[in-house]
């Protein structure tokens, strides 16, 4: 990916994000942006991109958008190339319990998939709501239809478990982390996913954090023929808080 072409992708990013704001509703989230060029004995190209933005439309309804894009190149040949959108309507019971519908895509040839689309809705609970720690479980039922990269593709109906928190470890620093499980309505013991995620925030200022993360996938099989069953990825990101 040429300078300039990441240029174009970052300003289109943000120009997308704008019209679902307004002066009654803004934004709220992060904008994370993590770029590397390694040029000489190695040859090394590196992005990710990720955003986490909620809406809130009334006092019973947010509106929650993520996505992410990570793209790699190692002498001369693509190494990662991953998509994701995903937008969350959330309805609010009170301040612990609320109801969510959910909807989005993924493309990730390198870990077999050319495109999974899921539709699905659950409940979020909080369990801790601190000023230095906070802890939300959430439990929900999720249709995929997915197309692999050896030409098939499959539909299932999941189970999603998940858990996701972070606590406060020093006047700056934040300690982030999740965990997800899906379980399939048939052959859950050979088609079962784990992920999860570890990491640290740095406050730099109001307005921009320093992130490390390490994400992981497992599957307990491999989408295609060929592929492992753990993709993992460490990142280091510059957070832009809205």
């Amino acid at each position: 990916m040429k300078k300039s072409q990441l240029k174009t992708f970052i300003l289109a990013a943000l120009v997308a994000a704008l019209p679902v704001s307004s002066p009654a509703a803004p934004l709220e989230g992060r904008l994370s942006l993590g770029y590397s060029d390694t040029t000489g004995n190695t040859e090394e190209e590196k992005i990710n991109f990720d955003f986490n933005l909620k809406e809130r439309r009334s006092d019973k309804f947010n509106l929650l958008y993520d996505g992410l894009f990570h793209y790699g190149k190692s002498a001369g040949d693509i190494s990662a190339d991953k998509k994701k959108l995903g937008v969350i309507g959330e309805f609010v019971k009170n301040p612990k319990n609320s109801i969510y519908v959910e909807a989005g895509g993924l493309k990730d040839r390198f870990a077999g998939y050319e495109t999974r689309l899921n539709f699905g809705l659950g409940y979020y609970k909080t369990i801790i709501a601190e000023q230095n720690k906070n802890l939300k479980a959430q439990a929900g039922l999720e249709i995929t239809k997915e197309d692999y990269t050896d030409s098939t593709s499959n539909t299932y109906r999941w189970l999603k478990l998940g858990l996701i928190g972070d606590k406060r470890v020093g006047e700056n620093i934040k300690v982030l982390g999740s965990i997800s499980l899906g379980t399939p309505r048939s052959d859950f013991e050979d088609r079962y996913e784990i992920d999860y995620s570890l990491g640290t925030l740095f406050a730099v200022n109001s307005r921009i954090d320093l992130e490390t993360r390490y994400i992981s996938t497992y599957r307990r099989t491999p989408l295609v023929a060929g592929k492992e069953k753990t993709d993992s990825t460490f990142i280091t990101n510059l957070v832009y808080k809205m």
